[in-house]
């Protein structure tokens, strides 16, 4: 995957580099004039507002601050082709971010994919991550964001129509928000590609644009499926967790170890199996151990056993443990307990 990658940006845009600044009529094919924003335009009292607004043009309305601010300088350069915008910015440390109320000015649904090529970043959308060089993130027009750059920073940004997006990738969803890291085969594709681009290699470009928008596209399905087979084969992987704890909490001494054991997996599998759902592996012997617990309670069959046989049975060490066990909140991973009012018997 990552000597394809290299290929194919090779074979369309490494030739073109250093970047010229030519015409917008290459090739026979048309395109509109790249636009260009500099702080360097603007007196140093400006300067925040100029970016505010020169964001607010090429991507969304936002807000700008930052802890040098005499000393805070940026650019942007941006073309719109086939579908997408094409952004290449660079600048000064600085805090760029979007409250809930202004995602309402925001009239078309757009999804953006940041390609993050030179220095580390914080990002809170739908969650916070931190980007390493080489790494992306696909946000969402809809969701507030706060991207602190603490450094200078080098980016290639890309804004999609939502029609165009969902073309290549009909559920975004799951990838909004998320760090797409640089190790990923489908992420380093993509990533290795889009380092090659910006507006004016675009331009230049010796195909029609829509090749290397059509080569994005395909670049972003293939990552689509890539995350798709993994989160296929992580929720396969956390079924197998779940069922081994299911069938064995009644040996009250059963740990994660004994789990692995079985499953002849690393125990580090078995734990990020279950926190990658927002479980933990006690909490998961825990509510299946309740569940047990709940269903001898309420089942007729049960009714000549005590409560102490049956939380033994459940694989609780006392009737006190198992009571604290019911009362706690359940899991996620596991289906919802019945009300404790339910049980057959006191």
């Amino acid at each position: 995957m990552r000597v394809y990658a290299f290929s194919i940006a090779h074979r369309y845009l490494g030739q073109l580099l250093p970047e010229r600044r030519s015409t917008s009529r290459m090739s026979g094919h048309v395109l509109p004039d790249c636009r260009h924003w500099s702080t360097d335009s603007v007196r140093p009292s400006r300067r925040f507002d100029y970016y505010a607004d020169a964001l607010a043009s090429a991507v969304a309305p936002m807000q700008v601050s930052s802890r040098r601010p005499s000393q805070f300088s940026a650019t942007m350069t941006a073309i719109d082709v086939a579908g997408l915008s094409v952004l290449y910015q660079t600048g000064t440390t600085h805090r760029s971010f979007r409250a809930t109320r202004d995602t309402a000015k925001v009239g078309e649904h757009t999804y953006h994919l940041i390609v993050n090529l030179n220095s580390a970043w914080t990002l809170a959308h739908r969650g916070t991550v931190n980007l390493q060089a080489g790494d992306a993130v696909l946000a969402d027009s809809r969701y507030p964001h706060d991207l602190e750059l603490p450094s200078d920073y080098r980016v290639v940004h890309l804004k999609f129509r939502k029609e165009w997006l969902i073309r290549w990738l009909p559920n975004p969803e799951p990838l909004v928000g998320r760090r797409l890291a640089a190790n990923s085969n489908g992420v380093n594709a993509l990533t290795t590609f889009l380092a090659c681009l910006s507006p004016r290699v675009l331009i230049n470009a010796p195909v029609s644009p829509q090749v290397v928008v059509d080569q994005i596209g395909v670049l972003i399905a293939m990552l689509g499926r890539e995350e798709s087979d993994d989160r296929g084969r992580a929720i396969d992987l956390r079924g197998r967790v779940l069922d081994c704890i299911t069938q064995r909490c009644p040996e009250p001494e059963l740990t994660a170890e004994e789990v692995a054991r079985s499953l002849d997996l690393p125990i580090k599998v078995v734990h990020g199996s279950l926190t990658a759902a927002g479980g933990s592996f006690p909490l998961a012997l825990r509510t299946a151990r309740s569940h047990l617990a709940t269903r001898m309670l309420m089942a007729p069959s049960f009714n000549a056993l005590s409560q102490r046989e049956i939380a033994a049975r459940a694989g609780f060490t006392s009737v006190h443990a198992m009571t604290r066990a019911l009362r706690a909140p359940t899991s996620a991973v596991l289906p919802r307990l019945p009300e404790r009012s339910q049980w057959r018997r006191p």
